[in-house]
């Protein structure tokens, strides 16, 4: 259950932050946001798992 949860905020994230942004934003400041968002995706499903 708290994967499933997590798996669906971060779908939120990416849907409205990401993809609304990502024409306006540079092409330096995209890489950071999915960089950001992948590391802090990877963390916290290990730790929902663990």
């Amino acid at each position: 259950m708290g994967i499933a949860v997590v798996i669906v905020f971060f779908a939120g994230v990416i849907l409205l932050g990401l993809c609304r942004g990502f024409p306006g934003r540079s092409r330096r400041e995209n890489v950071f946001y999915i960089l950001s968002i992948g590391v802090s995706l990877t963390v916290l499903l290990i730790k929902s798992i663990a």
